[in-house]
This record gives C-alpha cells, sequence and structure tokens, in this order.
C-alpha cells in the first residue's frame, strides 16, 4: 500500500503502517519531494516510530501468519460491516475468506454476513465444513440450498418496519451466558426478518415481537410475544450451524444498539462452543491481531489504542490500563515480553492450559510476544 497524502494525519497514517505491519505486509510511506523540504512534518514522527519498531522486531514481525480462529466471508453490504465492527469491538481475531480461494478447515468457526445470497455451490462447500466439525453461524435468509440447518421451510418474510423487536427470554439469556445481556430483554428490529418452520431437532431461541404499537411514547408497547424463533440451531455431523434470520450486523451497524453484538457474540462463543483460545478483556476501541510464528515457536497479540479518534479527526490516544489477556497454551512458556520496551509481563496459570497476561498500560500500541521453549 502507497500513501500518497500529506504527512498532515499522524495518527492515521501510523495506525493504518501498524495495520499492515500486524498483518504480515511490507511497510511504505510515500510523499512526493525529500522529506527535508516538507513544509507538514507532523507526521514524520509517529511514522518513523512504526519503522523504528519494525526494525528492533523484524525477527518476530516476518515470516508469520494468522492465528485467528474465525472466518468471516467477504461481502459488501451493510451486514457484513456490521459483523466488521461486532469482531473488531469484541477483540476476536479474524480472517477475510472466500469459498473457492480460503482453507475454511483451519477455522473454527465461520460467519456468512447476509447468507442467503449464498449460491448452491457455495452451500455445499459449508455443508461439508460443518459435517467435518465446524461451527458455522448464518446472518439473514438461510440458503435454499443449505442441509446443514436441516432444510428448514420458509413461511414468511416480515418486510421492514418500525414496529418489530426480538424478544430475549430468560433462558435465551442462560444458553448464550453474556454477562451483560441481564440489562436487555429485547432489541429492536428492522428490516427483513424470514420466519421459518423449523425441522425435527433444531433448537429455537429468541422469539419475534411483531404486534406493537408505534408511535409517541406513550403508544409506544407490544401486547403480546410470538412463539417465531429468532435464532435456529442445529446439529449436523460432527459440528453445529446456528442461524440469525435476519442481519444482525445491519442492526449494529445501524442502531449501535449493545445488545445485538451481545446476541452475536453469545451465539459465536457458547451456543456453538467454539472454544477460541485467545480473549480479550478491554476498551471496545482496543483493536487486536493474532500471529504466530511459521515452526510454532512463537506467537503474538498486537493491540491498537484507538481512543484518540474523532470521526475524521486522530489525536494523541488517552491510555488504557490493564489489558487482559486470555490464552490457551499447549506448550510450556519461555518467556512473555512486551516488545514496546522488552519487559516481561505479568502472567497467572488459571489451569493447565489457560493463560492470563495482564499488560499494565497500552499507550499507543504494543504486542504482546509470547515464546515457546521448543
Amino acid at each position: 500500500m502507497i500513501f500518497r497524502h500529506s504527512a498532515a494525519a499522524p495518527y492515521l497514517h501510523s495506525r493504518r503502517l501498524w495495520q499492515q505491519m500486524v498483518n504480515g505486509a511490507w511497510l511504505d510511506f510515500y510523499c512526493i519531494g525529500p522529506l527535508q523540504r516538507l513544509e507538514d512534518r507532523a507526521g514524520i514522527g509517529p511514522i518513523s516510530n512504526i519503522y523504528r519498531f519494525h526494525t528492533a522486531n523484524g525477527k518476530w514481525m516476518l515470516h508469520t501468519e494468522s492465528a485467528a480462529e474465525v472466518g468471516l466471508v467477504r461481502r459488501d453490504g451493510d451486514d457484513y460491516w456490521g459483523w466488521v465492527q461486532i469482531l473488531s469491538e469484541n477483540h476476536i481475531p479474524f480472517d477475510l475468506v472466500s469459498f473457492r480461494h480460503s482453507d475454511l478447515d483451519r477455522y473454527r468457526a465461520l460467519i456468512v454476513p447476509e447468507s442467503g445470497d449464498v449460491k448452491a455451490e457455495d452451500a455445499h462447500v459449508l455443508d461439508a465444513y460443518v459435517k467435518s466439525g465446524g461451527k458455522l453461524l448464518l446472518s439473514g435468509r438461510i440458503p435454499d440450498a443449505l442441509a446443514c440447518m436441516g432444510r428448514p421451510a420458509l413461511k414468511k418474510t416480515w418486510p421492514l418496519r418500525h414496529s418489530m423487536y426480538v424478544r430475549i427470554r430468560p433462558e435465551d439469556k442462560a444458553e448464550l451466558d453474556v454477562d451483560g445481556l441481564k440489562d436487555f430483554d429485547l432489541v429492536q428490529l428492522r428490516g427483513d426478518f424470514h420466519q421459518y418452520e423449523p425441522a425435527s431437532g433444531t433448537g429455537r431461541m429468541l422469539r419475534l415481537i411483531h404486534d406493537v404499537m408505534y408511535g409517541p411514547p406513550e403508544k409506544c408497547y407490544y401486547r403480546s410475544v410470538s412463539d417465531i424463533p429468532a435464532l435456529l440451531v442445529q446439529k449436523y455431523g460432527e459440528g453445529m450451524a446456528a442461524s440469525f434470520p435476519f442481519q444482525i450486523g445491519a442492526m449494529y451497524r445501524e442502531w449501535g444498539n449493545l445488545g445485538h453484538p451481545m446476541l452475536a457474540v453469545g451465539a459465536l462463543d457458547n451456543l456453538l462452543k467454539t472454544g477460541r483460545r485467545l480473549k480479550i478483556e478491554s476498551s471496545p476501541l482496543v483493536e487486536a491481531t493474532h500471529r504466530r510464528g511459521l515452526k510454532g515457536r512463537f506467537e503474538w497479540i498486537s493491540l491498537y489504542n484507538h481512543s484518540g479518534r474523532l470521526e475524521n479527526s486522530f489525536h494523541p490516544p488517552i491510555p488504557i490500563d490493564n489489558v487482559r489477556v486470555s490464552l490457551k497454551i499447549s506448550h510450556p512458556i519461555k518467556r512473555i515480553t512486551s516488545l514496546t520496551n522488552g519487559e516481561e509481563l505479568i502472567r497467572t496459570q488459571k489451569t493447565s492450559d489457560d493463560m492470563e497476561i495482564i499488560l499494565p498500560k497500552l499507550d499507543t500500541f504494543e504486542i504482546v510476544l509470547v515464546e515457546y521453549a521448543r
């Protein structure tokens, strides 16, 4: 990637360089004319810091591969971009994948936004993935050719309305097991909702509320909760598939209601039991990337602090304290280090294969390096 811009947005350009580096790409910053003639030099300092960091830590940055365990099928719409936001804000590293050019079997879970557009041949690929043990999460209409959801019968598509909600019952909260859902009994629904008659043995969660008065506050209420499920889950072969029969990513992109990502992450982590190796507790403004060495001798988690961003302005970020990183390990640990200062980090062995790492302070960026004794 070549940047043919002024250096006037220093933290914007340093963020882009950081994203290149932590995703295995080479660094490149291009400006027209020699550096000593620049009349806008604000970006040179932050950009130089990234280059210095890369030079000092080249042996860890080069020859790595993604360690993300979630694949997000690349689409082009609000539902897709909503899922990008959901995964990023919940610190779930993911790869963008395609049906034909990606090794889908390497992922613990696949997410398919706008799933109603999936072609028959791609549906067969998803069926094979689930049958062999994969976990699949759909958002939108269930593809007609897909077998792993039990081929439910589509009874009706409720069109976009201002007066529909999804009811979150106590048993749904227990199954999804997300602490924040205790404060949500419903979330709004605006967009197509596909009502299915599930196949035998299909789990039926959440409920559609469609009988709603809409208008001034004194008229906004619902009379009843339907039996129409808003989340379906089905075992298939060695794996599982689940479907939100509406575009939950698009809901979050439009409304920003925190109930939507809680439902999404609960379905991914706890309903489908994906067993992710990496979990991070910190502000949603922290962006995380997970990579590993090709020979299995190390892996690292990159963290970038976006707190300085305000719409199209980029400012020095506010430091974030006590970022907690939980990582499941399978080999003895040699050392865990902060690459910005070279200091070893505090770690606690929670179980035989589960470890918690504490990063005391995150300024602009950090990489937590985990070296194995191999």
